[in-house]
């Protein structure tokens, strides 16, 4: 039972068979939403930022979440103090904080496909 992975597509949440309005989310969901969206995406130039990171501000996730900004504020305090994300210092102008999800690559590995479905060399494989 607690072993192997399931998948989740990530066009599960813009779904509108499976998005309820207006719906609070779970602490789960709330998880999965930093996990599976905002820190999914792949190196972006320009950005900074690399897999497994995400820049948010708590107000951002209070809307999505449909949560008030302290229950927001908390969860991500929580995630912090059980080292599940960590918090990227540096100076910011907005209100975005940015994140780093901790063991990242155990949530969502890197693919060792391409999209013409050749494979690419593992960098445990050594070439």
């Amino acid at each position: 039972m607690h072993r192997g992975y399931t998948f989740l597509w990530r066009k599960t949440w813009v779904n509108p068979l499976l998005m309820e309005r207006g719906k609070k989310y779970s602490r789960l969901e709330a998880w999965l939403y930093l996990t599976n969206v905002l820190a999914a995406g792949m190196d972006v130039d320009g950005t900074g930022l690399k897999r497994g990171e995400f820049v948010v501000s708590i107000r951002y996730l209070a809307r999505r979440f449909n949560w008030s900004h302290g229950m927001a504020q908390r969860f991500i305090d929580q995630l912090l103090e059980n080292s599940m994300i960590s918090r990227v210092v540096r100076e910011s102008v907005h209100q975005a904080v940015h994140f780093i999800v901790c063991n990242n690559d155990i949530y969502n590995p890197a693919r060792y496909t391409e999209r013409s479905g050749r494979k690419t060399p593992s960098p445990r494989s050594g070439g």
